[in-house]
């Protein structure tokens, strides 16, 4: 569940109940959270004032990777909202969905990276859509106005995708 903590009185209250698999969120500049399900592919909306969750992006339980208007997501891993779009780590791909005024998907493209089972895949530096990272569930992302920095913890490197 998604709970609120009280700091001056310790109160906390249940906002919203939400599935075992969210394992990342982020807050947009109205308020509202995202939820990431690495266990069903998919994302969900958190609409803070009527604390209602709904799925934003993806299909439950049908995790792959699709880009465009209607995305699907093998297993979002980390979110970061920034500048009217959430920025995804799914798996092993750096993806970014533009989100309208009604906080509505408009498109979702990969940015970075290629899903790749392997346990130590071979990673270089390259083109966005040619690069592989190695997944793991230690790394990490930044988005900042100059473009996105990734922690690649395998290698002991930081990749800065612009």
């Amino acid at each position: 569940y998604v709970a609120q903590l009280d700091l001056n009185s310790g109160n906390i209250t249940t906002i919203a109940e939400v599935d075992s698999g969210i394992t990342s969120m982020a807050v947009d500049k109205k308020g509202n959270v995202y939820l990431g399900n690495t266990t069903k592919g998919s994302i969900y909306h958190l609409d803070t004032s009527t604390r209602k969750v709904t799925l934003f992006a993806g299909a439950d339980n049908k995790n792959k990777l699709v880009d465009g208007p209607n995305p699907m997501f093998i297993e979002p891993r980390r979110l970061v909202y920034k500048n009217d779009a959430l920025y995804v780590l799914d798996y092993n791909v750096v993806r970014k969905i533009t989100i309208n005024s009604a906080d509505m998907v408009i498109n979702c493209q990969s940015l970075a990276g290629k899903i790749s089972l392997e346990k130590e895949p071979d990673t270089a530096d390259g083109r966005g859509s040619d690069v592989t990272f190695a997944a793991s569930y230690l790394m990490e992302f930044a988005v900042t106005n100059d473009g996105i920095i990734l922690t690649d913890p395998k290698k002991a490197v930081l990749r800065i995708i612009k």
